[in-house]
């Protein structure tokens, strides 16, 4: 047993929702030695950069299923593959880690492909999974509590998860099953993991667990030199629990790192290092010797084992250097290291180019824990000495470090803290994971400071804790800013305007700040202190910490940018963030910037004004300003307004000009542009110029999906077209204007002028695409504090600077002779001027909307093409090479012009309309056209647009959408929709096809032969590819690959309907008046289907689409002889090698060899059949048509003269349905009539019998049918009527009523009986008629059912009367019904449901299905109760009649129950019927007599066997046990019902009174009793098959598999459970004439393993009490395919 073992090193407990619900414990493992997962990890860090550099997958477009991939987790790359390529509506992915078993959900951001070059990235790409799924045995889960189903518990999967996860376990295997292998785990005692739960109540034994016992008793009985040992040295400890012997005699060596050249010396002797595990007990003074990952993985070296460091060395400085020439790769080696020059003990584990002179190899250096990529000539051969000394580097991660993942710049800290101690300790809490706690020389721990720092950031507070203050490296620790406090604004406020965005929209610096709730507040001087600040901490910094130090998102939060014109820091935040880069915004100045992510700092831990609120806010103007880019810059820039304040919409606040006279010039000017009236309050005087202020109040913000308070970030984040990139700086690109104005600039309301407003100055704007100058910032010793100047943007406006710094680069110099020009004379106040009048505003025009052109004809030309966006091969968009250079010159001037973010948005898009939108994927400008518009709720709106030029389509913000200027939409759409001619009809196509068709177009240029449009506007073209090899027809290849996936058609066609009233209609095919053909006058629906039809298969070759499985009765398509077309037809019969065909749409026959019969296609299946298959009304023709008849046929045939017909019987429902017509030719009249007058017409009854109205039971699953529904009979509760009218019986009642009291109705007595004939019934106890249906006839009377109250009852034949035409045409208003699940209610329960049911007078209905005409339903009381629940509540007390179950049968069969039937407000009863009562009951439960039940049993199978031959068809089921394909058992679908009612019985039986059901003496052999099994630990019907003294084996008669167990898990078995015949079939496939191999077996089994696919069996011969199943399918697999294809193959 011990050398059967292994050790697995359990990886992950399957705590998902599927594996908690039993009833077996599913974990993953690793078996390999542990080396194999370190050396795993040593390839994912060699590529480490590579994968942080690499650009995330766009979308899972580029993913492919179950590719093997990369995924930072918990900051590892670990390998995954993705089970499915769907995005969760947070834009998650899930992944499953193929090297330890778990999934997690991620972000799309972290997740990397493989296509990478190098041999790493190969190794990672081709090394199979570490880890393997198992089945943990002899324990299963217990039942949960009120349930017979099994499930874990959470405090079984919590005990799992701690203290077998991640444990190494002794593993014995005992076989597959399934796919999965099931092992039984001990730990290193040998004691049973099964055991402990077991002792625990956290599960229960299941059936090998016995067994398990007596193989741990005799393993411990074993000599301790015989006992498998975890560990046989102190020293094997490196690799926790994972490693052994033989694993530790060779090298690490995986075999998917050996490249191929070295494949030959795969099996050379080997030798390997001595591992070690840090002590487990105590601390232990360690030197940090290598951080790979910071405290999620590092390596220490114990300062106890220097002196084994000091032998190493003086052995590798004295040992005679021998070039390497063993075989690379996992081989123990001296290595130089590039760190000190100096050979150190060596692994290697990956190489490159063997074989050649610059062969390089990766060298893990075992005694540091690093690891350098080396040229194979600095690697010597080490000698076995240094192979003796244990490995000196431990690798560690810090315990708790998940705690504190999402400290922001956490390796950073952690280094620092590393490399600032003088002294470390490190103490082992986890020894399987070598999880430890690290201390400093003070005591304290590494992972508390970094939890304490973490804290201290969450709650927003900027002082560094106060254990680390002191520390020298205190100043690098940093803080996540996500968000800053809202501005504290009043009703009006007073802003200058530093930046302008677009015509209406600012950003304006307030001359004073506050916060909420406080009364501080902050001004000029408070914002240049924070540049002070900032450029103070940052400029001493010489590492300072980087915003984004992972691949984690960072959007909306705040950090420093060192701007590198003025060598100045500025507070931004993350507006928006692209692949390498980032958008930031300029919060306290207004501009954006785009710049790579590395040059975001993050802010220090001990600033103290970061946190201020933002010196301003961005603005827009409450009107629809129409001025020019330019203009409004001029008009805008550099000047102080006063506003009144609205509401923050989308991150800017809406507001509007006071009558301040500083707004009098904005004003005047606007006056004539302005849509709408934008100044508040005005002063009628124009001697007023004070204002009063009114009091500070708080603007109440909505919620965004960002912030809570700041709604900036939705512009930037939701719309990229606010956000503007600039090439050097936080300079924003805005074209000027020239302007001969000249205007002054200054403060309006302040005793002190702003340094950039000069008052003499006159500057002349003049144009400029360039970027704007730069704007100097104020430093401390520039900054006159006693004036407290408005600190203003970091970007100038035009009119600022030009002259001097013309492409905004100044230098210092420049600065400081500017600051000297700006005497104190220019800083004086000027006065505004008054305002003395409001213009009059006026109203903007509406915004115009255009549409494109038509696109040229391109019917009947040929064309070079490229194939440009794909739906799939039958709708794909191309572009014309002739227009290639129109799109490039189109591109270019699109970009150019909607670059200026000025363009306005488009509004009020009609669909179809032109526009210009702007591509997620390059950001570029493309023409587009306006489709729809998505969701109004969202909380930003989306619109649909379709590129005109490519095809495409995409949903995007409607800000995202521009309007369209009129010289852009002169040009038709590039675009040709198109599909590939003469395969558009056969399949629906998969993403596989359109994936297939990319590949096979896009990129190359073709031929394409454009044919006419169809009607929704697609070109068929044919695409032909030239090229030196030859001629490609992309048609041809599509063509092939559809016509190989369509399959014999699995229904018949449909029919045509027909209409009570006269129909016209022509005659198609007469050659017998028995039965003729018709066919609607009006057919031109379906001529474009049959045209179609007739040109596919003309183009199809002879050997296309042959139906190669011809049946009777198989619809397909063959060619008419007569005039050459393709019809859709029927085979009628096959004699030899020849059909005989319907043609379905005329009815004319015709005789075909098989070879000629086509393959009909699903879309010819789609419309109905044409005509109808009828016979003459009233009679049957005696003789042959005559010639004059026969001629008036032929006429109307021909001339398809104009018919009307009346359909009067609509016949069966079979493919042969008949109608009989009244047919009129003309000249002949009525033919019924013509032939009778020759005397050639067999004439029949002309009587017309009344038919009965269906019943409409076209309900809906879970529909509640009625809520007033009274129950009118019931005979159990799976068979009683309900009323679901009550009122309608009512009113037909009274019609009936008042026939009944016509003298003429008593003496009309003329009925003739039949059954199944509609009539009106005398019923005696009431005196009333009823409408009621003939059911039987005898001599004397008639039993007729009452079809509107659902009893039957005898009656004479006088009291029987025709049913009246009116009364027919309502249908029975009682329908038959059964509880839903009332067939395992037991006798008591039955007769508590038919009570409650009968007193109630108003009940509510749901529809569940219908089997068989019966409606199964759930049943509701007026308060909502459910009848059925209710009923299966009821306490279990078991009473069994002490008759036999023989007499018990007899007695129900001759005492029918009945129920009180509520008939409106009064009781009446329908029909003669006694309720029976059961008496006689007793308290326990009567045990059946004891008798053989082999007899039984095979008489039970026989009839199974019997049912399951005469089948003529596939009988659906479940394969419950299989052992092979000679032998296994089914179980059939329809029996589900049976093995509930059982499993129900036996458990409530057995559980009430187990006593009265023991066994008194040992049990007979053949006989069936009840049986606990030992591994589903449930009740199952068994038959003995083999005593012992102690145990005995039975059989599982309705499952099929048979096992061993004790005698008290046996119980006599239930009457009402002894009457089932077993439910378990035995089987066998044909054995094939060579036997299968072990492999097919297996495979075989795997497929049939899980007994809840559904499967389809075909049963043939019985033999031996064994049937033979001919075809068998489980779930879409068809076994016998594969089985005979390893049968072949071998």
């Amino acid at each position: 047993m011990a050398a059967a073992s292994m050790l697995v090193h359990v990886t992950h407990i399957d705590d998902s929702i599927r594996g908690r619900q039993g009833p077996c414990v599913y974990f993953w493992g690793m078996t390999h030695d542990r080396s194999f997962y370190l050396t795993m990890e040593l390839y994912l860090e060699s590529i480490r950069h590579s994968l942080e550099t690499k650009l995330p997958p766009l979308s899972v477009s580029v993913l492919e299923n179950m590719q093997v991939c990369c995924v930072l987790i918990n900051h590892r790359w670990q390998r995954a593959r993705i089970p499915e390529l769907k995005l969760s509506q947070s834009g998650t992915i899930e992944v499953f880690c193929i090297d330890s078993g778990d999934t997690h959900t991620v972000p799309l951001a972290l997740v990397r492909t493989l296509d990478i070059s190098g041999y790493e990235a190969e190794n990672i790409r081709e090394c199979p999974p570490l880890a393997t799924k198992f089945i943990l045995a002899d324990v299963v889960a217990p039942c949960g509590p009120g349930t017979y189903s099994r499930q874990w518990s959470e405090l079984a999967i919590m005990y799992l998860k701690i203290h077998v996860e991640n444990h190494t376990w002794k593993a014995v295997p005992l076989g597959m099953y399934g796919t999965h292998q099931g092992v039984r785990l001990l730990n290193s005692n040998n004691q049973l993991l099964a055991t402990i739960m077991i002792q625990q109540s956290l599960g229960v034994a299941a059936q090998t667990y016995h067994e398990a016992l007596s193989m741990c008793e005799v393993m411990n009985k074993q000599p301790a030199y015989m006992k498998p040992a975890f560990y046989t040295s102190s020293a094997m400890k490196l690799f926790p629990a994972g490693c052994n012997l033989a694993a530790l005699s060779n090298p690490v060596r995986p075999a998917f790192a050996i490249p191929l050249s070295q494949k030959e010396h795969l099996h050379a002797p080997q030798r390997a290092y001595v591992i070690n595990n840090l002590p487990s007990k105590g601390r232990h003074n360690v030197t940090v010797s290598h951080m790979s990952e910071g405290p999620f993985k590092f390596f220490v070296q114990m300062k106890s084992e220097a002196s084994t460091l000091v032998n190493i060395r003086k052995k590798l400085n004295t040992a005679a250097p021998i070039p390497f020439h063993g075989t690379p790769v996992g081989s123990p080696c001296m290595a130089i290291s590039p760190a000190d020059k100096l050979f150190h003990r060596g692994l290697i584990t990956a190489v490159k180019d063997y074989g050649t002179p610059g062969c390089s190899c990766t060298v893990y250096y075992v005694d540091t824990g690093s690891q350098n990529q080396i040229n194979i000539s600095l690697i010597c051969d080490i000698p076995d000495e240094l192979l003796e000394p244990p490995l000196c580097a431990y690798r560690v991660s810090l315990f708790g470090v998940q705690e504190v993942s999402k400290l922001c710049g956490l390796i950073q800290i952690f280094t620092a803290f590393v490399n600032s101690a003088s002294n470390l300790q490190v103490e082992v809490v986890d020894d399987d994971k070598q999880e430890v706690n690290l201390y400093d020389e003070a005591g304290r721990s590494i992972r508390d400071l970094l939890g304490a720092i973490f804290a201290n950031l969450q709650n927003t507070t900027t002082n560094i804790p106060r254990g680390i203050a002191s520390s020298p490296f205190s100043n690098v620790m940093y803080m996540t800013v996500a968000e800053i406090p809202s501005l504290n604004l009043a009703a009006e406020e007073s802003l200058f305007v530093s930046f302008s965005e677009k015509p209406g929209y600012f950003y304006g610096q307030l001359e004073k700040i506050s916060l909420p709730d406080s009364k501080t507040e902050f001004g000029t001087k408070a914002l240049n202190e924070m540049a002070i600040e900032l450029s103070t901490a940052y400029s001493s910094e010489t590492s300072a910490p980087h915003l984004y130090v992972d691949v984690e998102s960072r959007l909306g939060h705040h950090g420093v940018v060192h701007w590198e014109v003025d060598q100045l820091y500025y507070r931004v935040r993350v507006t928006k963030e692209l692949p390498n880069d980032v958008e930031v915004q300029f919060i306290d100045y207004g501009n954006s910037v785009c710049m790579p992510r590395r040059k975001i700092l993050a802010p220090l831990g001990n600033l103290t004004r970061f946190r201020q609120p933002p010196y301003g806010v961005d603005c827009r103007l409450d009107l629809n300003v129409t001025l020019p880019v330019s203009k409004w810059n001029n008009l805008i820039l550099d000047k102080w307004i006063k506003v009144k304040m609205g509401p923050c919409i989308e991150g800017a606040y809406s507001v509007t000009f006071t009558s301040d006279p500083c707004n009098s010039e904005i004003v005047k000017i606007l006056g004539a542009r302005a849509s709408s009236k934008f100044v508040e309050n005005v002063s009628k005087t124009a001697s007023s110029t004070e204002i009063s202020r009114p009091g500070s109040v708080q603007l109440v913000h909505p919620r965004t999906p960002l912030a809570d308070k700041d709604y900036r970030q939705i512009r930037s984040s939701d719309s990229g077209n606010y956000s503007i990139t600039f090439s050097n700086g936080p300079c924003a690109k805005q074209n000027s204007a020239e302007t001969n104005d000249e205007k002054t600039y200054a403060r309006s309301n302040g005793s002190v002028s702003s340094r950039f407003c000069e008052a003499s100055v006159r500057m002349e704007r003049k144009a400029s695409t360039t970027e704007n100058p730069v704007k100097e910032a104020i430093v401390a010793e520039q900054l006159d504090l006693f004036c407290t100047p408005k600190l203003s943007s970091p970007i100038t406006s035009t009119s600022q600077l030009q002259k001097l710094l013309p492409y905004g680069t100044e230098s210092s110099e420049n600065r400081k002779e500017l600051n000297r020009q700006i005497s104190p004379e220019t800083l004086e106040p000027q006065k505004p001027a008054m305002v003395h009048e409001i213009p009059q505003l006026e109203v903007s025009q509406i915004q115009k909307q255009y549409f494109y052109p038509q696109q040229p004809g391109l019917s009947g030309l040929v064309k070079n093409v490229e194939v440009v966006s794909v739906n799939d091969p039958t709708d794909f968009y191309v572009q014309l090479s002739e227009s290639f250079a129109a799109l490039d010159d189109l591109a270019k001037r699109l970009n150019l012009v909607y670059s200026d973010e000025s363009k306005p948005v488009v509004q009020n898009p009609t669909p179809g309309s032109a526009c210009v939108v702007q591509y997620d994927e390059d950001n570029a400008w493309y023409r587009g056209q306006y489709v729809s518009s998505c969701d109004h709720h969202l909380p930003v709106p989306l619109a649909n647009v379709f590129f005109v030029d490519y095809g495409n389509t995409q949903h995007c913000p409607i800000k995202q959408i521009k309007a369209i200027d009129e010289e852009f939409v002169k040009l038709n759409p590039l675009a040709f929709r198109c599909k590939l001619d003469g395969i558009d009809i056969l399949q629906a196509w998969t993403s596989d096809d359109k994936s297939k068709f990319e590949n096979c177009c896009i990129g190359k240029v073709f031929s394409a032969t454009f044919a006419k449009q169809d009607p929704g506007a697609k070109y068929p073209i044919h695409l032909v590819e030239k090229s030196e090899c030859g001629t490609v027809t992309i048609n041809g290849v599509f063509r092939k690959l559809s016509l190989a996936s369509v399959g014999p058609p699995s229904t018949a066609y449909t029919k045509l309907p027909i209409s009570k009233t006269s129909m016209d209609v022509i005659l198609t095919c007469c050659s017998d008046l028995n039965q003729f053909y018709l066919r609607p006058f009006d057919d031109k629906g379906y001529q474009n289907q049959l045209e179609e039809l007739e040109n596919f298969y003309s183009s199809l070759s002879p050997n296309e689409l042959q139906e190669d499985q011809p049946t009777v009765g198989l619809p397909c398509v063959v060619r008419f002889i007569e005039d050459g077309r393709y019809h859709r037809s029927q085979v009628l019969a096959i004699h030899d090698e020849v059909a005989e065909i319907l043609f379905v749409d005329y009815g004319t026959k015709q005789n075909t060899p098989l070879s000629q019969l086509k393959r009909i296609i699903p879309l010819f299946m789609t419309f109905p059949q044409l005509t109808w298959s009828c016979q003459l009304k009233g009679g049957k023709p005696s003789s042959p048509i005559s010639a004059e008849l026969q001629k008036a046929i032929d006429l109307c045939i021909m001339t398809k003269e104009k018919l009307s017909v009346l359909f009067t019987s609509s016949g069966s429902e079979s493919s042969n349905e008949v109608h009989e017509v009244d047919l009129t030719l003309p000249n002949v009249g009525n033919v019924s009539q013509y032939l009778a007058q020759l005397k050639s017409m067999e004439c029949m009854s002309s009587i017309t019998e009344v038919e009965l109205v269906s019943q409409n039971v076209n309900f809906t699953p879970t529909q509640v049918i009625s809520s007033q529904a009274i129950i009118s009979y019931a005979e159990s509760p799976t068979e009683f009527w309900l009323q679901l009218e009550p009122e309608s019986v009512e009113a037909i009642m009274t019609r009936i009523d008042k026939l009944a009291i016509d003298p003429q109705f008593a003496d009309t007595n003329n009925f003739t009986a039949s059954i199944g004939k509609p009539c009106l019934a005398f019923f005696m106890e009431d005196g009333r008629w009823y409408r009621a249906v003939v059911e039987a006839i005898s001599e004397d009377s008639v039993t007729v059912l009452y079809i509107d109250y659902g009893n039957s009852c005898s009656v004479k034949s006088c009291d029987l009367r025709e049913l009246p035409f009116d009364l027919a045409q309502t249908p029975a208003l009682a329908y038959k019904c059964c509880q839903e699940g009332a067939e395992s209610y037991l006798a008591h329960v039955t007769e508590i449901y038919l009570k409650v049911i009968a007193e109630m007078t108003a009940l509510t209905v749901k529809f569940v299905n219908i089997v068989d005409g019966v409606l199964h339903v759930r049943i509701f009381d007026p308060e909502g109760t459910d009848l059925g629940d209710l009923c299966s509540e009821q306490p279990t007390d078991v009473l069994v009649p002490e008759a036999s179950v023989e007499s018990d049968a007899g007695n129900t069969a001759t005492q029918p129950s009945s129920t009180t039937i509520v008939d409106g407000e009064r009781n009446a009863t329908v029909g003669n019927t006694t309720s029976s009562q059961v008496e006689g009951y007793r308290e326990k439960s009567s045990i059946r007599d004891s008798q053989d039940y082999s007899v039984l049993s095979k008489t039970c199978v026989e009839s199974v066997k019997k049912e399951l031959i005469t089948t003529t068809q596939h009988v659906e089921g479940y394969i419950v046990y299989c052992l092979s394909p000679m032998e296994f058992w089914f179980q059939s679908k329809q029996d589900e019902m049976k093995l509930q009612k059982i499993q129900t019985l036996l458990v409530e039986y057995y559980e009430k009174d187990s006593d009265a059901f023991q066994i008194m003496e040992k049990p007979v052999i053949g006989r069936i009793y009840g049986v606990y099994h030992p591994i589903y630990a449930g009740w199952f019907r068994a038959q003995i098959q083999n005593l012992a003294e102690a145990t005995t084996e039975v059989y599982f008669v309705d499952y099929g598999d048979t096992q061993t167990t004790p005698l008290e898990s046996i119980r006599e078995m239930p009457s009402e459970c002894a009457g089932i015949p077993p439910l378990a079939t035995r089987c066998s496939l044909k054995k094939p004439p060579k036997d299968w191999s072990q492999a097919t077996v297996e495979k075989f089994n795997g497929v049939c393993f899980d007994s809840e696919k559904v499967c389809r069996a075909f049963f043939g011969a019985e033999e031996n009490g064994v049937i033979f199943v001919d075809s068998l399918f489980v779930g879409e697999t068809n076994v016998l395919d594969f089985l005979n294809a390893d049968v072949e193959a071998v």
